[in-house]
């Protein structure tokens, strides 16, 4: 749901911003390091790490979010 919310308004199969498509698992997990979630891409794009912050145009997402994010990716991102 975090993604789907958050992320599927500009990055899925007819616009992918970034050259980037959250529509599909394999395309999501793409961006993701297994088991790090201080090196996964996404991760460092949603906490300000790296730029352009993401979601653009938007407060950035919830603590909770981020979060149930970062630990399913240290958790190996299945």
């Amino acid at each position: 749901p975090i993604i789907a919310d958050s992320c599927l308004n500009c990055h899925n199969t007819d616009r992918m911003e970034g050259d980037f498509s959250a529509a599909t698992f394999e395309s999501f997990v793409a961006n993701i390091t297994p088991g790090d979630p201080k090196e996964s891409h996404i991760l460092k794009l949603v906490t300000g790490r790296s730029q352009p912050r993401m979601p653009r145009g938007n407060a950035g997402f919830a603590r909770e979010s981020v979060d149930i994010w970062a630990a399913w990716v240290e958790q190996g991102a299945k």
